[in-house]
């Protein structure tokens, strides 16, 4: 009975052929865990924790004042701070302190409207503009440095509005 004995060993070859190798197997997992990370990468992306989307974007305000500034930014690239007075303002100006200790680590490339003044007191960088109905006031800036970054801006005698920007690099 040789030909059943290699019937029966053909077989045994071939039911080996379907059952998968351990590292077959291990190669299915870690292909399912690539996918899996894979998609997590895509959504994260997508929802802007690598810059624009929902995530990347913060608006902070108060009575007086209405901050939109980006979240997540990118060191030596510039992104902007959009200011909003909500307050009427005084004497026909507004006045807008920046925590100095936060500002050192941003370049200012622009500021519209353009301050009648700018002045460093008290810790804070103080900046005097004439009030124009509904103009926002607009701060181009690039930070200078990595990392988290927190500070406070405040309008005229109003309380401070805490910021927090995160900076790749």
């Amino acid at each position: 009975m040789p030909g059943r004995n290699n019937a029966k060993r053909k077989q045994d070859f071939l039911d080996g052929l379907n059952e998968p190798l351990p590292f077959q197997r291990r190669e299915w997992v870690v292909q399912r865990v690539g996918w899996v990370a894979f998609a997590l990468i895509v959504l994260a992306g997508l929802a802007g924790l690598f810059g624009d989307g929902p995530l990347a974007h913060r608006v902070a305000a108060n009575g007086a004042l209405k901050i939109e500034y980006d979240r997540l930014i990118r060191r030596d690239a510039q992104t902007t701070w959009k200011l909003t007075p909500l307050a009427a303002p005084v004497d026909g100006r507004y006045r807008v302190a920046l925590d100095a200790d936060w500002a050192q680590h941003y370049r200012i490339h622009a500021i519209q409207p353009v301050p009648e003044s700018a002045r460093l007191a008290d810790g804070r960088w103080e900046y005097e503009f004439e009030a124009s109905a509904g103009v926002p006031i607009m701060f181009h800036v690039e930070a200078r440095r990595m990392g988290t970054l927190r500070g406070s801006v405040r309008l005229d005698e109003a309380p401070s509005l805490e910021l927090s920007q995160f900076a790749y690099p």
